[in-house]
Formats: structure tokens, sequence, C-alpha cells
């Protein structure tokens, strides 16, 4: 892919799927933890994709969002050092692309004239608003400002994607109506593996699916809250 490299990162379990989706594809790393499956590691490695292991941090964030930063931070800062990659896109390890040469295509010419970051679409409903951050285009520099980890044990609240896109911006993209760029998905499909949801119907399916779970992240974010002060205050 022209001056774009493709950082995947998280578990392997959906290692298969993904060499599968990405056969064909050069310069490609994965980013994933040391306690991974080395028959995992192997295989993807078979396939020409690049595997690098790394230590989870003793700091996890609320609902893990410090380890998703911590191994997509690691691949674009490993990425930054190459002769090529100025641009990167981030994909989480349980998504899956049903044409990502076509995805490319569609997307070739916002890749390289983009100022800011591009998200997969957002979420918007009474309690929550945010940007859909599983996958992410940008310059190297947008986006290690934007997964940049932190051992902060509030890192993550109220809930993980807000933190990020306030942290980043300095506001709320969805409240204020200032969105980013958007990817274009026309005649591709996106697998959310793990949920097992398609992601090109976010308005309808995963806007259902936030709603309903709004009142237990609430509740989780109240644990999380007292388990601090708890902490803070012993």
């Amino acid at each position: 892919m022209e001056n774009l490299s493709i950082l995947i990162q998280g578990p392997t379990c959906y290692w298969r799927e993904q060499v599968r989706a990405f056969n064909g594809i050069n310069d490609i790393l994965w980013v994933t933890w040391d306690t991974e499956p080395a028959e995992n590691i192997a295989f993807i490695e078979s396939h020409g994709i690049e595997v690098i292991q790394i230590s989870m941090p003793e700091t996890k964030g609320y609902w893990n969002l410090n380890l998703q930063c911590s191994t997509s931070y690691y691949g674009i800062e490993y990425l930054s050092n190459r002769k090529h990659a100025d641009n990167i896109i981030k994909i989480r390890s349980d998504m899956i692309f049903s044409n990502f040469k076509k995805f490319y295509l569609n997307n070739k010419q916002l890749f390289f004239e983009s100022s800011d970051l591009i998200f997969l679409g957002y979420i918007e409903n009474s309690k929550e608003a945010y940007l859909l951050d599983y996958i992410v285009a940008g310059s190297i520099k947008n986006m290690l400002n934007f997964w940049k980890p932190s051992e902060a044990k509030d890192f993550g609240l109220p809930y993980p994607e807000g933190c990020l896109q306030k942290r980043y911006y300095g506001f709320n993209p969805i409240e204020t109506k200032r969105f980013p760029k958007f990817f274009d998905l026309n005649a591709v499909r996106i697998f959310w593996l793990k949920q097992r949801v398609t992601l090109n119907f976010y308005r309808s399916d995963m806007f259902l699916r936030t709603t309903i779970a709004s009142p237990i992240r609430r509740l989780l974010n109240y644990k999380e809250k007292f388990l601090l002060f708890c902490e803070r205050y012993r």
C-alpha cells in the first residue's frame, strides 16, 4: 500500500481470519502481548506479517483502555522509524475487512489529503457520544498523540472513547458537531468478530447495542471511582 503502513494491535485470537483477510498485502505489523501462544505467532509470521510482542502494562485502564493504547503506540512508534511510513491505519485484531484492497482504493485520496485522523463513524445517545476508534488512520504525529498510553489509575473514565477524544481534541467532537473525516465503506464490510456484528450499520446495530450497554457502563464507572477513592485515601 503506497505510503501507508498497516498496524494490527491486540491479541491473536483471530489469527486465521486476519491472515486470510490480508492475504497478498505487504507492510503489515501486528503488535501483541508476549504471552500469546507461540503457534499463533509462528502462523502469522509464516504468512509475511511482522509480529512484535510486548509486555502487558500493570495499569490496564478503564475497560482496558491502556492495553489498546500500549500496543497501538508501540507499533506506531516502531513504524515511524521505517523509511516510508508517513501514514498509518490502526486496526483492532478482532476487526476483519471483507476486502481491504477495495477499502484502500475507496480511501486512498483521503489517507493522504486529510490533515487529521479518520474514523469509522460515531455513537450518540442520551448518555454517551463518541467516535468509533476501533479502526483509525492518520499521520504518525497525530496517531502518536491520540494513542499515547497513561499510567493514571483513572485513565479511561468516564468512558474510554470519550476520554481519548477529549484528551486529543480538547472537546467532544460529537457533542460539539465538529466531526472529523470518516472512511468510505462503499462495497466493503467490516466485521467485529468478538461481538458478531457488522460495523457498516453502526448507526442502527451499534446504536442499539450501546444504548443497552450504557447502564452497565455507568455501574462499572461508579465501581471504578469507588475503588480509586479507596486506594487514594486508604
